[in-house]
């Protein structure tokens, strides 16, 4: 049960609406309410990841449906960092190895950027979250606003 990904068209207002319920869902993981001023804010980044690659946000598909998302790009300040954004899935797919995919596309991209190691924040009352990065080699490295920044270096 492979995953496929396509880039996000944030200009697309179909594109617009996941990429808010996902982002959603995620801060009402922490018991949080997304802010028009944070989505606006998001799309804006989204829109500039885009200009410099379209690998860089993409939704994941299984069977032609959308069931996540991978934001994932080499930090503009820091090129040998590969930084993980945000990385989403439908609930009705965690479990069943299509989050470690989404992550193995993260790192494949990461090392084709010549990337050294990768960086995300995870938010600290997300253990779900915590259990599967951890899981697969991330470490915490600090810990600021309720976030903790993990770190995986490549082998």
């Amino acid at each position: 049960m492979n995953l496929s990904f396509r880039p996000i068209h944030i200009e697309d207002e179909a594109d617009q609406i996941l990429v808010k319920n996902f982002l959603a869902d995620t801060k009402a993981i922490g018991g949080m309410i997304l802010e028009d001023k944070e989505l606006d804010s998001y799309y804006s980044a989204i829109k500039r990841r885009e200009e410099r690659s379209s690998d860089f946000c993409v939704f994941a598909l299984f069977e032609e449906k959308i069931v996540g998302l991978v934001d994932a790009f080499p930090r503009k300040d820091c090129p040998e960092i590969g930084f993980i954004s945000f990385i989403y899935l439908l609930p009705e797919f965690r479990g069943q190895n299509f989050g470690k995919q989404l992550e193995e596309y993260s790192m494949t991209l990461f090392k084709k950027y010549k990337c050294s190691h990768a960086e995300l924040d995870v938010y600290s009352k997300n253990p779900k979250a915590m259990t599967f990065y951890e899981k697969n080699g991330w470490k915490i490295i600090s810990e600021k606003d309720g976030f903790y920044r993990m770190r995986k270096d490549f082998a």
